[in-house]
């Protein structure tokens, strides 16, 4: 008999091609196996309640994934008691200058480049703004006290950031 090869659709292909990088992703930022579980049946709970959202051109299956599985990372450790800001992120030098996991690169490594040549197009500020929101996950309130501006400032300067992006990625 010649089996034919089962094409699955949606949520269930990318679940077995992306259900061990989610996982290995999610146990290096819980570091436990049981939470990193957790976030595995999350992420794809989530993509298969979203899959009518998913927007091919916003970006690819796997960058979609990647986001999905950050935020819920990102949840679960505002929920714990351990969580905590990783002081790697100070500053823009050390923020280019670390490279992602391998499992992370796998998911998002050209993304990211492409990210990366963009921000360096925004003036300092703008940029750091940015980083500390939304890479580092801090709220306004904590950006406005690290960078000696108000809360109102921090997030006038985000959203004139994220408008010039906007102008940046569409050529303008």
């Amino acid at each position: 008999m010649n089996a034919e090869p089962v094409h699955l659709p949606g949520v269930e292909a990318l679940y077995l091609e992306y259900r061990g990088k989610v996982r290995a992703y999610a146990r290096h930022h819980l570091r436990n196996e049981q939470d990193a579980e957790d976030a595995v049946s999350q992420v794809f709970l989530n993509a298969h309640k979203n899959w009518d959202a998913y927007d091919p051109a916003r970006g690819s299956h796997s960058t979609w994934l990647y986001a999905i599985t950050r935020n819920v990372v990102r949840d679960m450790l505002r929920r714990s008691s351990c969580a905590h800001v990783d002081e790697r992120f100070d500053n823009w030098e050390a923020i280019r200058d670390t490279r992602p996991l391998p499992e992370d690169a796998l998911i998002f490594e050209a993304e990211a480049d492409q990210l990366a040549a963009v921000l360096l197009r925004l003036p300092e500020r703008e940029r750091d703004i940015l980083l500390l929101r939304f890479y580092s996950g801090l709220p306004s309130k904590e950006v406005a006290a690290r960078m000696n501006l108000s809360d109102a400032n921090v997030r006038y300067l985000q959203s004139k950031a994220i408008a010039r992006l906007r102008k940046i990625y569409k050529g303008e």
